[in-house]
């Protein structure tokens, strides 16, 4: 990302950041991605529980991105990425079961901690064989 100030960083350096500046331009790396993502509520108009995105460039390299399943940091969650999970070549129930050991959620009014780590699991692992599909058939 591009910042007001013309400093470029990294999304993860600025989320980890508790100083935040204004952010001017996102810029995205490489536009061939297959990117899919994928908001969980309970409601049309409610509280995200889960949110995830995964995307798998052309040589096949994973990205998995999740916001609601990290310990609270100044009241709230932060986004986080997966990156061992991402180095394993892992689908169905172990893919579901790795990111369900990878991320340690905080029970609050839109779910319970083993819910969170299903939920997270389940989408994670639909996502990426939806984006697998998708690779497949550019």
């Amino acid at each position: 990302m591009k910042l007001a100030n013309g400093q470029e960083v990294d999304v993860e350096d600025y989320i980890n950041n508790d100083e935040r500046a204004l952010i001017a331009t996102v810029i995205i790396p490489d536009s061939s991605l297959t990117c899919i993502g994928y908001n969980i509520t309970r409601s049309a108009a409610g509280l995200a529980i889960v949110t995830a995105a995964v995307s798998i460039d052309k040589q096949g390299n994973k990205v998995i991105a999740l916001d609601g399943v990290s310990p609270l940091h100044q009241g709230a969650a932060r986004p986080i990425r997966l990156r061992d999970v991402e180095t394993q070549d892992l689908k169905g129930e172990l893919l579901e079961q790795a990111v369900a050991d990878a991320i340690y959620p905080e029970a609050d009014i839109r779910g319970g901690v083993e819910y969170k780590r299903y939920i997270a699991g389940v989408v994670i692992t639909d996502l990426m064989a939806e984006c697998q599909y998708m690779v497949e058939e550019a």
